[in-house]
């Protein structure tokens, strides 16, 4: 997109995938409810501030969550290699979207079946294999990522720096800041939040 159309393809590529997002999102959603019900419940997501204010924008957070609700909804709909292959892709994104695939990985090894696990594992891996590989031919190291050389400027001198060293703050004050920041806390940004934590749909 960005050869395409420069900069402006840089936001309609970001368009692109906040409407998958959202599309993917009901279609998981429609799993559980009416259709009619789930696509309320996708709006009412889409209407949060922290969904709808980043429209005219870039951010890989839209990108690697368009990845997360299709590989979701490739894994209700039982397309399990569509499934791997998207969770993979998620992954090799953002890492600790580990996180959300695992609870798939746990239901898939729960089955117990081999075949089964062979159809997600191997189209999941693919994606990996080539990030392991990406990492290894740009930074000698297969677990070195673009997250360890960040570029900065100290001094007035360039350097890099790993992501690693801003994870100083404690938990407690990181919680605090994360959910009631004045501008970009999840209880301004996206109060229904709130519903889960209450146990509600």
């Amino acid at each position: 997109f960005y050869a395409l159309f420069g900069l402006n393809g840089l936001l309609v590529f970001h368009v692109l995938m906040m409407v998958s997002f959202l599309f993917f999102a009901w279609k998981v959603a429609s799993r559980f409810a009416p259709p009619a019900v789930a696509a309320a419940a996708t709006l009412l997501m889409a209407a949060q501030p922290i969904v709808s204010g980043d429209i005219y924008a870039y951010n890989n957070d839209v990108f690697y969550s368009a990845f997360l609700m299709a590989g979701a909804w490739a894994f209700y709909s039982d397309r399990l290699r569509w499934s791997g292959l998207l969770f993979g892709i998620a992954v090799w994104a953002k890492l600790t979207n580990v996180l959300f695939v695992l609870p798939f990985g746990v239901a898939i090894l729960w089955r117990w079946d081999l075949t089964v696990l062979k159809r997600a594992l191997i189209p999941f891996m693919l994606p990996i294999g080539v990030f392991l590989l990406s990492n290894l031919w740009l930074y000698g190291s297969p677990t070195t990522t673009s997250y360890d050389t960040i570029l900065v400027r100290e001094s007035g001198q360039l350097t890099t720096e790993s992501v690693k060293q801003r994870f100083s703050e404690p938990m407690k004050d990181g919680l605090k800041r994360v959910l009631s920041h004045e501008r970009q806390g999840l209880t301004k940004t996206a109060p229904l939040l709130l519903l889960t934590i209450l146990c509600l749909p």
